[in-house]
């Protein structure tokens, strides 16, 4: 039997379906995010992101407990419009002279996205601290939902966050005022993919893996990357972590994936995009180790990644540390490694997805039909054996 599934301890993305155009180049014509009816391109992010007068402040949220932190900010469970939602905060530094649009990336992609597969985001707005101060001094701010908004003579509320605090050298001299991008986002009630995997939830009695619940997590996460490819948007940190659950009663697994968190994500306006934001080591490709390349063969070896995790149940490199990891990864040319009795397609098309070289990884049009090839077969009912876990 599966464990009873524990209360949701994050949320995550998406929102109002957007128009579309097309990239044209050469021969090619590539689908994109909504620039008019004239624009034959994507152009810079800045021209895409609206502005944030267009967004009122919100002011009908009420907050609720504390669901999680991270570097650069906090997720709250709240109600808005009568609807059990998650609050997400983004914390950051506007930078004098800086365009505060560029900040709200995250939240403009969410909005401009739509997909079953994808955590929806409904609405966002930029705020100053200390409103969120106002809100959340009081002790009991944790265990009672209270109303967004000014409140006057309460305490500010000490942020943790690097980002709040620290800028680049080259912003030496200039003003730093702190500011929060706040999204309401859907409520993923059972958690994220990360905790059903340390639950077990994908594995049988004796650790044999279920190879149905594997293929339809694979399917949706895979289904949610081909729609963000076809729209020229990369992901950039597809982990375990940034897939949540959602409760769906017609799911035999009782719950299905979507894929949030799209704080590293990227507009593509050519093959290749260079960064020096980088997303989690484990599931990070060599090229983007070694140069900063991040393209849609990024998010194809995460996704690799990802199908190990989905068949053995563990942590990829559990118990290196990050410099190891690179060394591992980069230098020594290392892969993780399927144990004794993986079927043998699933671990064909992980490893492929894997390759070192990102031009020899299949693209999420080749990796879907590769997947529902294998739901179809009798392979996906196939029970292995339970095996040790090892790592070349």
């Amino acid at each position: 039997m599966r464990p009873e599934p524990a209360q949701s301890e994050a949320a995550g993305t998406l929102g109002a379906q957007g128009s579309t155009c097309f990239i044209v180049r050469g021969s090619s014509v590539q689908q994109g995010l909504s620039m008019g009816p004239q624009e034959p391109r994507i152009r810079r992010r800045s021209a895409i992101i609206p502005s944030m007068s267009q967004r009122p402040m919100l002011s009908d949220v009420e907050i609720g407990s504390l669901l999680g932190r991270g570097a650069y900010g906090y997720v709250y469970r709240a109600r808005w419009l009568s609807t059990d939602v998650a609050i997400k905060v983004v914390e950051s530094v506007q930078i004098d002279g800086q365009d505060p649009k560029t900040d709200d990336l995250e939240a403009i992609l969410s909005l401009d996205i739509a997909h079953p597969n994808i955590v929806q985001s409904y609405h966002y707005s930029a705020r100053p601290p200390t409103q969120r101060a106002a809100c959340l001094s009081q002790p009991e701010a944790s265990q009672a939902s209270r109303l967004l908004g000014y409140q006057e003579g309460c305490k500010s509320v000490e942020h943790s966050s690097q980002s709040v605090s620290q800028g680049p050298p080259a912003d030496a001299g200039k003003a730093k005022v702190p500011r929060e991008t706040w999204m309401v986002l859907e409520y993923c009630d059972k958690g994220s993919l990360q905790g059903a995997l340390d639950r077990g939830w994908l594995h049988q009695q004796g650790g044999r893996p279920n190879m149905q619940d594997i293929l339809q997590c694979a399917i949706e996460i895979g289904g949610a990357l081909r729609y963000l490819h076809s729209r020229c948007i990369i992901h950039g940190d597809l982990t375990a972590s940034n897939v949540l659950l959602s409760s769906c009663s017609r799911d035999a697994r009782g719950w299905m994936c979507k894929v949030s968190d799209f704080g590293l994500s990227r507009v593509l306006d050519e093959d290749t995009y260079y960064t020096k934001t980088y997303g989690t080591v484990t599931h990070m490709p060599p090229e983007l180790m070694l140069h900063g390349s991040l393209s849609r063969a990024t998010d194809v070896y995460s996704f690799g990644v990802l199908l190990w995790e989905l068949y053995t149940g563990q942590r990829p490199w559990a118990g290196l540390r990050q410099p190891k990891i690179v060394v591992t990864v980069t230098l020594e040319g290392k892969q993780l490694e399927f144990p004794f009795g993986t079927p043998n397609n699933f671990k064909v098309l992980a490893e492929s997805c894997m390759s070192r070289n990102p031009r020899r990884r299949p693209t999420f049009d080749q990796v879907l039909k590769d997947l529902e090839r294998l739901e179809a077969s009798p392979t996906s009912k196939l029970q292995t054996a339970a095996f040790p876990l090892h790592v070349l």
